[in-house]
């Protein structure tokens, strides 16, 4: 058993399991994550707009220069934090909507070995 996992094809199968089971890790791990990010701006951005519709009925189209401010105000607000949802990971995919997310089997595997293979020699100084 000892000499088939030093062989080649041994030290192949190890490195293609352990990338796997570390693949299912990760996407375990990031997954939930991935999912609620997606649900919260979907949330933000249907907060959005039934703020700009109530605005919209409130001011009608007599108070023009009201109802731009107003808007313009709401959509920065939804911008500032449009902006703070991509810089904690956000990329735009609804994976809430059954859409693939970003972290599927084979990019968490790819991930997963990337991480085996790059990882150099421990050098202590």
């Amino acid at each position: 058993m000892f000499s088939l996992m030093c062989s080649n094809f041994g030290l192949f199968a190890l490195v293609v399991g352990y990338s796997y089971i570390g693949a299912y890790v990760f996407r375990h791990f990031e997954g939930p994550y991935e999912t609620g990010l997606a649900a919260e701006v979907n949330a933000m951005r249907d907060l959005t707009i039934l703020r700009l519709w109530n605005i919209t009925n409130k001011y009608n189209i007599l108070y023009r220069k009201n109802w731009t401010s107003m808007v313009t105000s709401e959509i920065v607000q939804f911008q500032r934090q449009l902006i703070q949802a991509v810089r904690d990971g956000y990329d735009g995919k609804d994976s809430v909507d059954n859409q693939p997310q970003q972290w599927s089997i084979s990019s968490a595997f790819l991930y997963s070995l990337t991480v085996i293979t790059t990882i150099g020699k421990l050098v202590l100084i």
